[in-house]
């Protein structure tokens, strides 16, 4: 089984999602918020890169 991923979109996307935690952090009040964030974003990120692995094998 081979998948290649789409390598500009991937790097394209974590480039918005590390302006959308700059744009946030001047809100988050402590280091709880934070990381909870940073896991909320971490985890968005897996699943697009699941879901387009998913796309290009099938």
């Amino acid at each position: 089984m081979h998948c290649k991923f789409d390598k500009k979109n991937l790097a394209l996307h974590f480039i918005s999602t590390y302006i959308i935690f700059h744009q946030l952090a001047p809100f988050i009040k402590n280091s709880c918020d934070a990381f909870a964030l940073t896991l909320l974003l971490f985890e968005h990120s897996i699943k697009i890169v699941i879901t387009k692995s998913m796309y290009i094998i099938q």
